[in-house]
């Protein structure tokens, strides 16, 4: 075999190799599910019951190293439980709940939840939420939680509990999403686990220690033989690197040996590299660069905003804009920016982070918002911009810091 031949061998083995443990490292990534849960009144106190059992059956069929957040939603949505792999917080979470308030949220709670999965640095993320599809109040719409889960790829299994469930709605956010939509009378533990599952690829491995799991998501431990985190991807460069300059090496020497070689033409001992008449098929489908692409879920970092009231009631006062989340301007007292004046609505417009900035959107509001004395439904905001709401004046501003 000629010395070109076999460079071309050692290379596209250390290629293939490469590929394959990247395949292993994907597969062998953590699920991180947000598990939203209704607690508005209109939820029987059987149904949170049932909701008990549903969630326990469905730790136990989850593959073990499952990271699981909780979240509950009534009048607002709310962070009761940071994601973890420990069964006993799971379920104590999800135990200590109980009916309260008035309203439903359910919108926020979409938005809050494929807010936090985006955050997280798994490709491997899933919503699950059991409600009876009704929002009630809340500050966020349907279509901006949508958004963030259509473009992360984060499906959402919604589950109908309850009287009177719109399944129209949650069939809409089950399948623009790649979800599944179900109802809490007929669906299992075991039923949700494999549609996640058959949503989220995992491996062998995960599928084998799911069947032997005994009810703990306990972090799965890999294989002896196996490489994981950031020592498989510095060995898969490496491996890379090796096969190049083998590659490099065999046609250097060919060249070589190419230039010591009589060049009459009639003679068949000659040896020419000539890459047109001998293409290395083997290595068109290796695709090496994607190796080394940047993780899709790095996002940069919103600068700090505030609000000033520069006219009307309360003139002077400061209020910050948070980058994680939305800021409601209105004259409703729970608004972050509450402003006591008769000529604008209880929730006059908002501010939403997006895109890399600041989004002014008014929210139908009886005389309308205007920004630098331009009515307007939707603004992407400046620092300087002045917001006019009624008869009060407040200027946007972006600080130097993030």
């Amino acid at each position: 075999m000629s010395l070109l031949r076999r460079s071309r061998h050692v290379a596209l083995f250390l290629f293939s190799l490469a590929l394959a443990l990247a395949s292993a490292a994907s597969a062998g990534e953590p699920l991180v599910i947000a598990l939203l849960l209704d607690t508005s009144g209109s939820i029987r106190p059987e149904d949170l019951i049932r909701v008990q059992t549903l969630t326990r059956n469905l730790l136990v069929s989850l593959p073990p190293g499952c990271e699981i957040a909780v979240y509950k939603f009534n009048d607002d949505s709310h962070l009761v439980l940071e994601k973890t792999t420990q069964v006993q917080q799971i379920e104590k979470a999800i135990g200590d709940l109980r009916r309260e308030g008035r309203f439903t949220a359910l919108y926020d709670a979409l938005f809050d939840g494929s807010q936090y999965l985006e955050k997280q640095s798994a490709r491997r993320r899933a919503i699950l939420l059991l409600t009876d599809g009704k929002n009630e109040g809340g500050q966020m719409g349907l279509d901006e939680g949508l958004e963030i889960a259509r473009k992360q790829k984060i499906p959402i299994f919604s589950v109908g509990m309850g009287k009177a469930i719109n399944q129209r709605v949650l069939r809409r956010i089950a399948e623009q999403t790649g979800g599944t939509y179900s109802t809490l009378s007929t669906v299992t533990g075991q039923d949700l686990a494999k549609a996640v599952q058959a949503a989220l690829p995992v491996s062998r491995a995960d599928v084998t220690k799911s069947a032997g799991a005994s009810g703990a998501l306990r972090p799965s431990q890999p294989p002896d033989h196996r490489v994981s985190g950031p020592t498989t991807y510095a060995l898969i460069a490496l491996l890379v690197l090796v096969g190049s300059l083998a590659l490099w090496w065999g046609i250097q020497k060919s060249k070589a040996h190419a230039s010591l070689s009589p060049t009459d033409s009639t003679d068949s001992t000659a040896t020419v590299w000539a890459p047109q008449q001998e293409p290395l098929q083997e290595l068109k489908t290796v695709q090496a660069p994607l190796l080394l692409q940047t993780d899709p879920t790095v996002r940069l970092q919103l600068k700090k905003a505030s609000l000033t009231v520069r006219e009307g009631h309360g003139a002077g006062q400061i209020f910050p804009v948070p980058s994680f989340k939305m800021t409601l301007i209105g004259r409703i007292a729970s608004a972050e920016v509450p402003v006591d004046d008769p000529a604008i609505s209880s929730e006059h417009c908002r501010i939403v982070p997006e895109g890399g900035g600041y989004v002014l959107r008014d929210l139908k509001s009886t005389n309308g918002t205007t920004v630098n004395g331009f009515l307007v439904k939707e603004h992407n905001l400046k620092s300087g911009d002045l917001i006019q709401v009624g008869q009060t004046r407040l200027e946007f501003a972006l600080s130097q810091e993030k």
